[in-house]
This record gives C-alpha cells, sequence and structure tokens, in this order.
C-alpha cells in the first residue's frame, strides 16, 4: 500500500477521533512541559554544582520515581478511568511547576530544592505515563495500536520541540522562574483538554479486582510470559547505555562548545525534531510485520549516533547527531509501548505500562554512570563508550535471541 494511503489511514482513525485528538492536545502540552523542565533543571543543576555529576544525580531523581511506582501506577491504570486519572495528573503537575517557578521568583535557588522538584515531577510522570499509553491504546484498538502510540508520540515530539525551545529563551531572556510558570500554563491547559475527554475506547476492560490482586496478576505474567521478560531486559540495557546521554549535554553545551541555555534549548529541541521526523517515517511506513527486526535496528542506529555526538566538536555536527540519535530512540519507544501492550492479554495493558515505566525507572543508574565517566574520560569518551555498548547489545542480539527477532 502506498505510503500516502497509509498515512490517511492512520489520520483518520487517530485524529479522525474526537477523543483522541483531545489526548493528542494533552499530550502536546504535555511534552513541552518535560521537555522545558528537563532543560531548565539540567542548567540550573549545573550552574549551582558545576558538576554533569549532580546533572545526573538530578535526571536520577527525575526518573527513578518510575522504578519506584511504575508497576503500582499501571495496576491503578487498569483499576481506575484512565482518563480521570489523565486529569488529575495535569493538575497535579500544573500546580508543582506553578509553586516551583514562583519560589525561584523569590531567589530560593538552591541544591536541595531542584533535587525535591526533580523527584516530584519524576513521580507525577511516572503515574500519568501508562494511563496516556494504555488509554490511546483503548481509543484505537490492537490493530492500530502502533499507528495510535506513532501519532501521540509526533504529538508528544512535537511539544517537546516547542518547549525545549521555550525553556532556553525564557531562562537566557526572562528568567528562569518565568520558564517555570510558562511550562505550568502548558500542564494547565493540558488538563482543560483532558477534562473533556468522553469515550472509555474501543479495546477498554477495566479491571476493579483489588490493586493487590492486581499487582499478583502481573507478576505472574512477567513470570510466565517469555516475550515480555525479553523485552523488559532490552529496554534495561538500552535505558541505561541509550538515554542516559542528556545527563552530559549541559556540559557539552556550556564548556566544550562554550554557549549557553539559548543554545542548550536548541539542542534539546533538536532531540524533539529528530523524534518527530523519526516517528514520522514509522507513520508513513506503516506498522511493520517484524516489528523485532525493526527494534534491533533502531539500537543500532542509536549507538551509531551516539558515537557520532562523541566525536563531535562543532555545533552543527552535534545538532545532526542529536537529531540521527532522537529520530532512533523515538522509533525505539513506539515500537516497545506497542509490542508490550500487544504481548499481553487485554486487561492487563495498564500494567505493561507500568513495566515501562518502571524499566525506565531504571535508567537513572546510566545518568549517574555517564556523569561519572564524563568526569573521568571526558564528554566525548563517555558518550562513545555508551554508543559501543549499543552496538555490542545488537550484536548480542543477533547472536543469542532469535526470539526477539520473530516479534
Amino acid at each position: 500500500m502506498p505510503s500516502t494511503l497509509v498515512d490517511r489511514a492512520v489520520l483518520r482513525y487517530t485524529l479522525g477521533n474526537r477523543d483522541f485528538r483531545l489526548l493528542w492536545g494533552d499530550t502536546i502540552f504535555n511534552g513541552f512541559g518535560m521537555s522545558g523542565e528537563q532543560v531548565v533543571l539540567s542548567l540550573l543543576v549545573y550552574q549551582v554544582t558545576g558538576s554533569s555529576v549532580w546533572v545526573g544525580i538530578a535526571l536520577a531523581l527525575y526518573f527513578v520515581p518510575g522504578l519506584l511506582v511504575g508497576v503500582l501506577a499501571g495496576a491503578i491504570a487498569d483499576w481506575m478511568d484512565r482518563r480521570a486519572l489523565v486529569r488529575r495528573c495535569e493538575l497535579a503537575m500544573a500546580v508543582a511547576l506553578g509553586l516551583f517557578g514562583l519560589l525561584l521568583s523569590f531567589d530560593l535557588l538552591q541544591l536541595n530544592l531542584l533535587l525535591v522538584m526533580a523527584a516530584v515531577s519524576g513521580t507525577l510522570r511516572a503515574v500519568y505515563s501508562p494511563a496516556r499509553l494504555s488509554y490511546a491504546y483503548d481509543l484505537v484498538g490492537p490493530a492500530r495500536a502502533v499507528g495510535g502510540l506513532s501519532m501521540l508520540n509526533i504529538g508528544f515530539r512535537v511539544g517537546q520541540l516547542a518547549g525545549a525551545l521555550s525553556a532556553g529563551v525564557l531562562t537566557q531572556h526572562v528568567g528562569v522562574d518565568a520558564a517555570y510558570l510558562s511550562l505550568a500554563a502548558g500542564h494547565a491547559i493540558a488538563y482543560l483538554l483532558a477534562a473533556r475527554l468522553r469515550s472509555s475506547g474501543v479495546a477498554s476492560e477495566p479491571d476493579s479486582t483489588p490493586l493487590r490482586e492486581n499487582l499478583r496478576t502481573l507478576f505472574a505474567e512477567m513470570r510466565s510470559n517469555r516475550n515480555l521478560s525479553i523485552i523488559m531486559m532490552v529496554m534495561i540495557s538500552v535505558g541505561i547505555f541509550g538515554f542516559s546521554y542528556i545527563t552530559v549535554l549541559p556540559e557539552l553545551a556550556t564548556v566544550q562548545l562554550g554557549m549557553g541555555a539559548q543554545e542548550l534549548g536548541v539542542m534539546h529541541a533538536a532531540r524533539a525534531a529528530g523524534g518527530l521526523s523519526g516517528v514520522t517515517v514509522l507513520v508513513l511506513l506503516g506498522a511493520s510485520r517484524r516489528k523485532g527486526v525493526l527494534l534491533i535496528g533502531t539500537i543500532a542506529i542509536f549507538g551509531i549516533g551516539l558515537v557520532l555526538l562523541g566525536l563531535s566538536t562543532t555545533f552543527v555536527i552535534v545538532i545532526a547527531a542529536l537529531v540521527v540519535t532522537a529520530a532512533t530512540s523515538a522509533v525505539y519507544d513506539v515500537l516497545t509501548q506497542s509490542v508490550m501492550q500487544v504481548i499481553v492479554p487485554n486487561k492487563l495493558r495498564g500494567r505493561a505500562m507500568g513495566v515501562w515505566v518502571l524499566v525506565v525507572g531504571i535508567e537513572p543508574a546510566g545518568h549517574i554512570m555517564i556523569g561519572a565517566s564524563a568526569l573521568i574520560f571526558g564528554v566525548g569518551l563517555a558518550l562513545q563508550i555508551n554508543g559501543v555498548v549499543l552496538l555490542l547489545i545488537v550484536l548480542g542480539l543477533l547472536l543469542g535471541s532469535p526470539r526477539l527477532r520473530k516479534l
């Protein structure tokens, strides 16, 4: 089927659906808040401490709540109305970012406050993600899961692009308090959009059993489902050695390139643009029947992108490397999210996305590791080491995991 027809079909069952459009809008503004917060938070921590190690610790606190509450968040997403959970999380994030912006306006900039904010935001996002991802699947159904999650990811990347640019410009020219208040406003708009959601979706299958029983069922599935175990191990490895590269971006921008907040915002925007382009190509090509092979290929290109980023000496080359890296990592996200929901029983999909968030919560180990590696070897070599490790992971999968290639 021609790619244009695939594109129209995806548009019909996603943006042609009123509730998916609202969820898409919510996702855009959520991506705006998340990307902008990472720009400002990482830069503030680096300015206060002068160390990528502390940036790694702050980002670890940002992502580690997924490890602590991810499975429980997934069980809650299966147990309660996902629309209500999305709304409540957006409102809480708007309030938290707004309060933090007000505190910064009174010059209360302290490392402890930054670390607390990282942990609070990370916890709220860990609860929000399983509900949003499983609700998107509810709206489009299993046969259209890759297309639906791809479109949702496109919206998220659009928001990331705008959030990174806005946060960088506002931080440099107005102030960090204004940047945080703008991010809070984005989540407030997301809440208003989520408040209008009506349909529970064609694939919705709420599980009203007690949360303890919900969790017991999930653990039994994790023990018996070999495909789920394989995907989890792949995600843990890629999470530690792949996505942690954002830890060293402030040092790369300010020390190696001699630039400031605005250029760091452009670097994060390049990540968003790369992710947007990668997922757009996935939508145009349609869902591959060999998702496992495609997943292995994206990890390989991810590793090559990190090596290129580590070798980069000019801003232009850094931007190009970030676009390549983000494009493949975005496709990787969509594939893992869709595969994990397809390979479990329908009523466990929220919990499957909780497992996805849990595995993402292991990524803080990678943030700390690359921060220490940058301190010892320098930013460039630290990035190259991580890229080579991803390529070794690909080699291991090709030689020793035929089951993944058949997914």
